[in-house]
């Protein structure tokens, strides 16, 4: 059964769902006039919270699958890790936390000699209303950080001038001191929510979700989680060109 016939008893949440709406989950988002019209819009199909500060609305193991799509890139780490901790706390034994995001890693490694890895960005890179792109000086490092730290993108209309790194600056790092130098300092703001300010990759969520004390926790692959309720089309949309997926089970 896909999740539209999934049993009506399950709890299955779909954490900023944005406009992303998924058959037999419920939508929980952050309110915010970006992305929605109004909030009596809003409030008409989702449940609001905001992942930097409020628990998870629900009872100690009562939740059955929780998907959180291409989110943890905007905000801090210790919002992710509370996240992860709550996450753990709501869910019924055996259920399963299901987290996309851009693979850090991956990203890194691909924009660390020429090749034509980041040809599918150059829409983004092309749209007006967010980027002034210099086309004979944009550099794949460029692409990396647009990914990784957009406030730090020197071609974003909406950066943040004084945090800009041109891509001298971070050439030659590894990919720890990258993530470290892209990462600090930079916060959600709420007039620009889709904004990357954060690297994540598969070892860091590991470690957060073994101290959550997660049973089994397995790097998955593109429509391939562990759970069938977020194995079908509803689901893995978002840029699997750069996607890590990863299943938490409790």
């Amino acid at each position: 059964k896909n999740a539209s016939t999934s049993d009506c008893k399950e709890v299955n949440l779909n954490i900023g769902a944005g406009s992303r709406t998924i058959p037999g989950f419920k939508s929980l988002d952050i309110y915010t006039p970006h992305y929605y019209k109004s909030k009596a819009e809003f409030t008409k199909n989702r449940v609001e919270y905001d992942l930097r500060g409020d628990e998870l609305p629900y009872e100690d193991d009562s939740v059955d699958n929780i998907y959180i799509s291409h989110v943890i890139e905007h905000v801090e780490t210790k919002f992710v890790i509370k996240f992860i901790f709550e996450s753990y706390r709501v869910l019924k034994k055996g259920g399963v936390l299901r987290i996309a995001c851009p693979d850090g890693l991956f990203v890194y490694k691909v924009s660390q000699f020429n090749n034509r890895y980041w040809d599918w960005r150059h829409k983004s890179f092309s749209n007006k209303e967010y980027y002034k792109t210099d086309w004979e000086k944009i550099e794949q490092y460029d692409f990396l950080l647009r990914e990784t730290s957009t406030p730090r993108c020197q071609y974003y209309v909406n950066k943040i001038s004084k945090n800009t790194l041109p891509p001298a600056d971070i050439k030659g790092l590894s990919y720890k001191e990258f993530k470290e130098k892209v990462r600090t300092g930079l916060v959600f703001r709420k007039e620009y929510p889709g904004d990357h300010i954060n690297v994540w990759d598969f070892m860091e969520l590991k470690e957060i979700a073994q101290k959550a004390n997660f049973k089994h926790i397995v790097e998955s692959k593109y429509k391939g989680s562990v759970s069938a309720a977020m194995r079908n089309i509803w689901f893995d949309k978002t840029a699997p060109q750069m996607s890590l997926y990863i299943d938490f089970v409790k």
